[in-house]
């Protein structure tokens, strides 16, 4: 049985079910989930030894926004050293260099080259002075042998 998270559709069916007594393990067939995830399902979402399904599916969302990592992004004085430094023509290589030699022991204020590269290439839609700055430009992605047919490569002398 592969593992599915719940829907809304299935708390509301889960709380009709709990409400009308059924047993645990008859809502997980009729679902088609395991017992077992039902009952954490049960735990984990009841309040006051009763299960709601729409307030399971609220405290779902919390604890899925909540699960999210903050990025660092997120930090405006990092983000404007990042942007005065890639300014004065500094590579995102040597930004995230620099900044863990004039931030030592500061967390908050160091960042890996590649968010920096996401950072900027998104900042360069809002911010068209920024795309003088790259050194290189920016290439789309082309799928490998896009150009030519594996007909061309291959003669199978038919």
């Amino acid at each position: 049985m592969p593992y599915t998270h719940f829907t809304r559709d299935e708390r509301i069916a889960l709380q009709a079910m709990t409400a009308m007594g059924l047993p645990v393990c008859y809502s997980a067939v009729i679902m088609g989930k395991h017992p077992g995830s039902v009952y954490r399902e049960i735990a984990r979402n009841s309040g006051g030894g009763i299960y709601s399904g729409g307030e399971a599916q609220r405290k779902a969302g919390e604890r899925r926004r909540d699960s999210r990592g903050r990025p660092k992004t997120g930090n405006p004085q990092l983000m404007a050293e990042v942007a005065a430094l890639f300014k004065e023509d500094c590579s995102p290589e040597q930004i995230a260099g620099r900044l863990r030699v004039t931030y030592p022991g500061q967390e908050e204020m160091r960042v890996s080259h590649e968010t920096i590269y996401q950072y900027l290439y998104g900042e360069m839609d809002k911010d068209p002075e920024m795309k003088g700055h790259f050194r290189h430009p920016r290439v789309k992605w082309k799928a490998r042998g896009a150009a030519g047919t594996a007909g061309d490569r291959f003669r199978t002398g038919k």
